[in-house]
């Protein structure tokens, strides 16, 4: 008995041996988790299972199925959570996806869109906070960069009608720092060039230095309700002139013309290394586009070297920019099956020759005995006639010859068959292959025969050989359209070798047996589609048998041979198209672009302050405005002339403290009989006085609009007339010298606003949905790193933001902690400390802006934590004792999420 068992147990173990099963008790849950669908457990156990048998390529195909099907499934819980709006978590599933799969690209694409929307938030808020310091041109180009991240934003949207009406004088992509953003009504009758500059550098504050080649030319001008942008630019158009930019309280004025941008415009020498478009390619489209003239080809880095304007330089990235462009990507799921089949039938008597042989013969038997006491006998054939008959002679030969005559025949052999004879055969081939859009791949399954051809030059052979495909052959070539559609054009080739043939001079041909077929058909992504009916069936009867014999009832069939052949082939093949990388369209802003006119290249309309209000229903966008230098405290709002005097600055009067309910209109007549302007209207703008202003939170509202003072000249040197009547009640009792009053509106002009809409809250007020957390991978192995990022969210003001963070000391270890930069975003210096304590599992961080800083409001990354696994199994990661304040040191009530890792 004993024998027996151990014999049992030995046989056993070397069957297991010998067909490689896998007991592991980690792969029988792997598999169990699988038929279960929880497909995140099932890739940790397969995971746990390769690390003690690294040598299975069963567990490795395990694990990468069970990954595969664990990236489609966080694939559709990220859709269902950006369809409900939770964007972060789903980035956070994305990124999953991609951890698991990085060969599905459309995740890394749909989680790019997702991004979009939480940087247009982001851009949203920002936006907020600069309506509230009054900064209108760079809220609007907040919120114009937030609709083309996102154009669904309604907050945007609506924050940007809001600044619909607000105007503001932005020259080159630079705002200026004009007295007033007010509108204004200017009309000038033969007035000279430099007097209507020193009008407008009286009425806006902005200095402008005036070439010498500038002609003063008389100027017939007249504008109703324009900003100040509007009339320079204007100006400049109507009379060819240009001017550059110093700060955003200085402009140098001079003619449009060759020498003279040659002398003031400066150039730029950029290089652009491109990705997917050919460098050549690309050289001709933009000398055909732009006219450039110094550009250089870089073939080895194919990349652009090109110098010129910086508006050129900036239109030549934003083609290049749309242009280089990934192609789309698609994986064919192939399935093709070759299925042939042979009915062979044999029946009834078959003779091993249908025919009888007769003869005779003259035989002679002899006997002969051998030296070894044996005997041998023979036949000895003789003629049956001994010799020639003569004409005339004797008979005697001719009767002696039939005398001894033998008669022989031949009878051929019978069979009965009775068998049947069938034969099947299948190919089957499952490729996948990944190509890109119109781009052509090709798969062989099969073999490569020889075809030997011999060559004969006199006494000399040579044999020549060449090798044919068999088997299956598939050629596909994707085109990936833009609604995720995919035309398909598929050659299909299925061959198989009947027969070899040899030619007399030893050349050896093949007899083959082809099927073809070629198609082109659309297919939506995933969509499957089976190409059938290439069949073939061959079916021959025979039928052997003897005359009359075979045609007897009855026993008729026993001397009859029937024999039949059906042959059969049938092809099946089934495609599937996967788009693994979606075609990478260039957004709205990138597609569509200004480019100014056929003489004057720039990257914006040639009347960019009068298209800045319309621009949109023609679907082109605005670019981004850079926010203008600092300016410069020696140069006065003054014309400034070449060569000559320099006019004396014009001192600005104060402001009043009291508010203008409707925006005033200033007005400027210039006509030939004087030349100084003259004021119809009070250009009145009243601002509050700094330290004064009561901060009035209205989430999506615009506050009350910026009233800058306005710069006015004295009476005697310009003519401007000053009329205003203000009440009484308001008006100091000593009116201060140069200080203007505002009128005293009509009553009909007074809007009424609610109370309930104006809401006086502290100046450090908390955004909705404030909240910090922690971001990064989940998932890592044993002795990796890690980074996670602590980042902020709708945060209002934050000045200081210390913490403790606590982690599982056991199965993590801090490595080090790294600022994110958040609170140095407005160029203040910011403190950074870490303290770490690893004995006890936690690190006191201390962040704070130094003296003088004004606050941070927005999200973004306050610092990134770096740890580095040292045993499996799941470590939390949390945020303590937070303590983030504002500038004035109010505590802020920020949510707190914390984080949980899994070390595999």
């Amino acid at each position: 008995m004993r024998i027996t068992t151990n014999f049992k147990l030995v046989f056993g173990l070397t069957l297991l041996l010998l067909t490689g099963c896998i007991v592991h008790p980690a792969f029988e849950s792997g598999e169990e988790l699988v038929r279960q669908g929880r497909y995140d457990e099932a890739v940790y156990q397969y995971t746990e299972a390769l690390e003690e048998l690294p040598d299975s390529q069963e567990l490795r195909m395990k694990l990468f199925d069970a990954k595969s099907r664990a990236a489609l499934d966080h694939l559709k819980t990220a859709r269902r959570a950006k369809e409900n709006g939770r964007l972060k978590e789903a980035v956070t599933e994305y990124s999953q996806v991609i951890a698991l799969d990085p060969s599905l690209e459309t995740a890394l694409q749909e989680r790019k869109r997702v991004e979009y929307k939480l940087d247009a938030e982001k851009l949203v808020v920002e936006a907020k906070d600069y309506i509230r310091e009054r900064r209108y041109a760079q809220a609007r180009a907040n919120l114009d960069q937030a609709l083309l991240l996102d154009p669904d934003q309604a907050r945007a949207q609506k924050l940007l009608a809001d600044l619909k009406d607000r105007k503001s004088a932005i020259i080159d992509g630079i705002e200026l720092e004009v007295a007033s953003n007010e509108p204004i009504s200017i009309q000038f009758k033969d007035a000279q060039m430099r007097e209507v500059f020193k009008t407008l550098s009286k009425l806006s504050g902005i200095t402008f230095i005036i070439d010498t080649d500038v002609e003063d030319e008389t100027v017939r001008l007249s504008l109703e309700r324009a900003t100040f942008a509007q009339a320079l630019e204007l100006l400049l158009n109507m009379h060819t002139l240009a001017l550059r930019v110093l700060n955003p309280q200085t402009v140098i004025v001079y003619p449009d013309s060759r020498d003279k941008k040659k002398q003031y415009e400066d150039l730029v020498i950029q290089t652009f290394y491109l990705s997917n478009i050919d460098a050549k390619k690309a050289v001709n489209l933009l000398r055909t586009m732009l006219q450039l003239r110094k550009i250089y080809v870089h073939e080895e880095l194919n990349a652009l070297v090109i110098r010129d304007t910086p508006q050129v330089i900036k239109l030549a990235q934003q083609i290049l920019e749309a242009s280089d462009r990934d192609q789309a990507e698609v994986v064919f799921d192939i399935e093709l099956v070759s299925v042939s089949g042979t009915d062979v039938q044999a029946l009834g008597t078959r003779l091993s020759a249908y025919s009888i042989g007769i003869g005779l013969s003259n035989g002679q038997v002899v006997t002969i005995e051998n030296d070894d006491d044996t005997t041998t006998t023979t036949t000895q054939n003789q003629a049956i006639v001994a010799s020639g008959l003569q004409s005339g002679g004797p008979v005697e030969n001719l009767v002696s010859g039939i005398s001894n005559l033998d008669v022989f025949y031949t009878l051929p052999a019978a069979t009965f068959e009775f068998a049947k004879t069938l034969t099947s055969a299948e190919v089957l081939a499952n490729p996948k292959i990944r190509v890109k859009s119109k781009e052509k791949a090709k798969i062989h399954v099969g073999t490569r025969e020889p075809v030997i051809t011999v060559t004969t030059t006199g006494d000399t052979s040579t044999d020549n050989i060449q090798y044919v495909d068999i088997g299956v052959k598939l050629d596909v070539e994707p085109e990936v359209q833009l609604d995720d559609s995919v035309v398909t054009k598929i050659t299909l080739e299925v061959s198989d070798k009947l027969s070899e043939v040899r030619t007399a001079n030893g050349s050896v041909a093949l007899q083959i047996q082809t099927t073809n077929a070629q198609t082109a058909l659309t297919l939506k992504d995933g969509e499957r589609t089976v190409l059938g009916g290439l069949l073939q069936d061959n079916e021959t009867t025979t039928n052997i048998t003897i005359p009359i014999l075979g045609d007897l009832p009855l026993i008729g069939k026993f001397f009859s041979h029937n024999s039949s052949t059906k042959n059969k082939r049938e092809i099946l093949l089934s495609i599937t198209p996967h788009i693994v990388k979606q075609v990478n369209l260039p957004r709205e802003d990138e597609a569509s672009l200004w480019s100014g006119s056929e003489e004057n290249l720039k990257a914006g309309p040639s009347f960019d302050a009068f298209a800045r209000g319309f621009d949109a229903e023609q679907n082109l966008l605005k670019t981004r405005v850079q926010p203008g230098a600092a300016a410069d405290p020696t140069l006065s709002p003054a014309v400034v002339t070449v060569a000559e005097r320099p006019v004396p600055a014009i001192v600005a009067t104060e402001p009043a403290v009291q508010p203008v309910p409707t925006p005033p209109v200033q007005s400027v007549q210039m006509t030939s009989e004087t030349t100084k302007p003259k004021v119809t209207e009070p250009a009145v703008v009243a601002i509050e006085p700094p330290g004064q202003v009561a901060t009035v939170e209205q989430p999506d509202e615009i506050p009350p609009p910026d009233m800058a003072p306005a710069t006015m000249p004295e009476q005697p040197e310009t003519g401007m007339v000053v009329s205003s009547q203000p009440d009484e009640s308001q008006q100091p009792s000593q009116p201060e010298p140069g200080r203007l009053l505002p009128p005293e509106p009509p009553p009909q002009e007074v809007a009424e606003v609610p109370e309930e809409q104006l809401e006086v809250t502290p100046v450090v007020a908390a955004l909705d949905e404030s909240r910090v957390f922690i971001s990064g991978s989940r998932l890592l192995s044993l002795g990796e790193e890690v980074v996670l990022s602590v980042e902020v969210t709708e945060v209002a003001n934050l000045f200081s933001a210390p913490m403790f963070v606590k982690y599982d000391k056991d199965k993590l270890e801090f490595v080090r902690a790294d600022e994110g930069g958040f609170l140095r975003q407005d160029g203040t210096p910011a403190v950074f400390t870490t303290s770490p304590n690893p004995a006890r599992g936690n690190l006191i961080i201390g962040y704070k802006q130094a003296a003088g800083g004004s606050g941070i409001s927005g999200s973004g990354v306050l610092y990134t934590l770096v740890f580095r696994s040292k045993q499996k199994g799941e470590a939390s990661v949390d945020l303590e004792r937070l303590n983030f304040r504002a500038p004035s040191g109010k505590r802020l009530n920020i949510e707190v999420e914390g984080m949980v890792v899994e070390v595999r």
